[in-house]
Parts: C-alpha cells; sequence; structure tokens
C-alpha cells in the first residue's frame, strides 16, 4: 500500500469515526408531547414560526430536542441550545432563557441536555423583569 494511499484511508476513517460520534437527537417517549404555538427565536438570528414540541419552560433531562413542525408540516429537530426565547401565542406572553445553576449542561447516555429555563418576562416601567415559579426543592 502507498503512503497517500494510506493517508487517504486514515483521513476517511477519521472523518468517518467523528461523522459517528455525533450527538444522538433524545426525544421523550409520551402518549402526548406538549406543545407550543408560535414563533421562535433562534442564536442564528432565525425567527420560526408553527407548532414546537416538547418546548417547555423547564428543560429537563427527558429530551435535548424540540420537534418543529412549520407550514408545510415538516417535522425538523431543533437543540434546545439552539434556541434563546418563544412566543407563545396561546399564552400571550415571551419567554427568555436564562441558566441559573452552576451547570448549565449535562452529558448524558450520548446526549447533551441544556439546563437553560425560559422564564416570563414582564415589562414594567423601564425594567425588563423575569418572573420565576419557585420549586418545592
Amino acid at each position: 500500500m502507498s503512503k497517500g494511499l494510506l493517508i487517504s484511508f486514515l483521513l476517511l476513517l477519521f472523518i468517518a469515526g467523528n461523522g459517528l460520534s455525533q450527538e444522538k437527537r433524545c426525544i421523550p417517549n409520551v402518549w402526548k408531547a406538549e406543545e407550543v404555538k408560535g414563533w421562535v427565536y433562534t442564536k442564528t438570528g432565525d425567527t420560526l414560526e408553527g407548532k414546537f414540541a416538547h418546548l417547555t419552560p423547564y428543560n429537563d433531562i427527558k429530551t435535548t430536542h424540540v420537534i418543529y413542525h412549520g407550514r408545510k408540516k415538516d417535522k425538523v429537530y431543533i437543540n434546545r441550545a439552539e434556541i434563546l426565547s418563544y412566543f407563545d401565542k396561546s399564552e400571550n406572553f415571551i419567554r427568555l432563557k436564562v441558566y441559573v445553576d452552576a451547570d448549565s449542561s449535562i452529558y448524558k447516555k450520548g446526549c447533551f441536555f441544556d439546563q437553560g429555563r425560559f422564564l416570563e418576562v414582564v415589562v414594567q416601567g423601564e425594567y425588563t423583569l423575569l418572573k420565576d415559579k419557585l420549586n418545592y426543592y
């Protein structure tokens, strides 16, 4: 085997290995997913409109991705880490993601879990406040 062919083979093996080690999508196995109808604002500056499954105020260990159903009814998976905020049409308010815990992410069973919380934005005069519900724990 020539040296150039060996280098090409090793390079191809390296690229294939990196492709296999990408994070997997962790979607909870539930009877009925919680849905939000409205707009999502991402880190890239994009605004998406439609239905979003598994987009809950408190990100938990159950899921890493949100399922987006757009106007064409295509199913697209969006990593929670990419979402900055969202507007829920039915609840009529915007939620902004903040990181309130010391560890903002967890890596478990091949999935990266973003631990940001989406808190309700409340504007009072010149102040923008974030409303949070206290948890018993």
